[in-house]
């Protein structure tokens, strides 16, 4: 599973996926990485002896001169919309040309979790086979943010939570007034007055804090792999091979645009499944945006789960997956 786009950051990427590899993960592991730069000498690492002997491939663009003038002029213009999709889509062919059974795409501004590499591999074996009741699917995600697994909306009032209170406060009322009037004794404790209380006050004040404390704090995910068709952000995907040819020329017929955007929109159209790994096993790092995102939309662009994993945890776990991996290995 090879990586893609490379920069100053790039060698924390590279170096968090290479950290804490057995030799026998390191085996199966390709990585490839671009220099997505018209003039490559000009790239910081261009010359770094340690990345061309960490990795298994490292290139730039191999395009005729017209091409290369057009990308160059795209650098220049800065219109990243345009060049990032021909660098993912030029990244991905490379890797599908490896032979790989899955592509992994990593962007060069991310840091893996000690042992990201046999979670996702379980991830992968826990996706059922292509079925009617379970259709192909495109991608896999190991980075997600907070902030697109949510609630639909994060105003007050943006998530039904006046019908919530409503049904509450009636269901609430007729059940006290009911046990008022069917056992007398009841009223004593079921006075009127708490009643107000509770469905006034108490009722509407637990709904909104339990939606403004957000998902992620009261339901997070527990581990595992599940069809998720919403989340945010490219910055750590895996594709299947057989479906990498359907995404070259679905990326290639767009041109431009948004990455993971365009993505959703290719499973939908084609009504592939995508599916997302928890806990994440990549978390953004990156602080300024190579396609101009505003600053603070990039840097808010972060996993608060990643931060939760625990590094004694993971490589005690890493340990017991590698050795029970022989057995399922195959049906990955």
């Amino acid at each position: 599973m090879p990586a893609d786009q490379f920069s100053n950051d790039g060698q924390i990427t590279i170096g968090s996926l290479l950290h804490g590899l057995t030799d026998q993960e390191r085996a199966e592991l390709y990585i490839s990485v671009l220099i997505a730069q018209t003039d490559p000498t000009h790239h910081p690492n261009w010359n770094e002896r340690w990345l061309r002997e960490a990795v298994d491939s490292f290139f730039t663009y191999d395009v005729n001169a017209t091409q290369l003038a057009y990308l160059r002029r795209l650098e220049e213009t800065e219109h990243y919309t345009e060049k990032g999709v021909f660098d993912y889509l030029y990244a991905l062919r490379q890797c599908y040309d490896t032979g790989a059974s899955y592509v992994g795409m990593f962007e060069d501004d991310v840091i893996l979790a000690h042992g990201w590499l046999i979670r996702t591999l379980q991830g992968l074996h826990e996706i059922p086979d292509s079925t009617q009741e379970h259709p192909a699917w495109l991608f896999m995600r190991l980075f997600n943010q907070e902030r697109s697994i949510g609630w639909a909306s994060r105003a007050i009032g943006g998530n039904n939570e006046y019908w919530i209170i409503l049904g509450a406060g009636l269901g609430t009322s007729a059940v006290v007034l009911f046990t008022r009037q069917r056992w007398r004794f009841s009223r004593r404790y079921l006075d009127l007055g708490t009643l107000f209380v509770v469905v006034l006050i108490l009722v509407p004040g637990l709904v909104v804090l339990f939606f403004q404390s957000g998902k992620a704090s009261l339901l997070p995910h527990s581990p595992g792999v599940f069809n998720e068709p919403f989340g945010c952000c490219s910055q750590a995907m895996i594709f299947p091979r057989a479906q990498v040819p359907l995404l070259a020329r679905s990326l290639q017929e767009r041109k431009e645009g948004q990455i993971d955007l365009m993505l959703d929109d290719i499973a939908s159209s084609n009504k592939l499944e995508r599916y997302a790994l928890y806990p994440v096993q990549a978390q953004h790092i990156g602080i300024d945006s190579a396609r101009k995102t505003a600053k603070e939309e990039a840097q808010a662009i972060w996993s608060m789960a990643f931060e939760d994993l625990k590094p004694k945890e993971l490589e005690r776990d890493h340990q017991k997956m590698v050795n029970e991996y022989k057995f399922w290995k195959n049906q990955v």
